[in-house]
């Protein structure tokens, strides 16, 4: 398997759960969408634009699964 396939693959994963991600991430540590965005960026190496992270955000807070300060 090529390693341009493999990092598709993490690539399409990742979207596929980045709420998931997302929750994980700030259960460690809280922090604000830009930061979330850089750290889901740097660790998956994919690119989140704000147009689907805020919305994300936005449902997870609305769902329950966490508050914003």
């Amino acid at each position: 398997m090529s390693e341009t396939f493999k990092k598709e693959i993490v690539q399409r994963i990742t979207r596929s759960l980045l709420d998931i991600q997302i929750l994980r991430l700030i259960n460690t540590d809280p922090m604000w969408g830009y930061k979330i965005k850089k750290e889901i960026e740097t660790k998956f190496a994919v690119k989140l634009r704000h147009g689907a992270l805020y919305p994300l955000l936005n449902k997870l807070e609305r769902e329950g699964f966490l508050k914003s300060q």
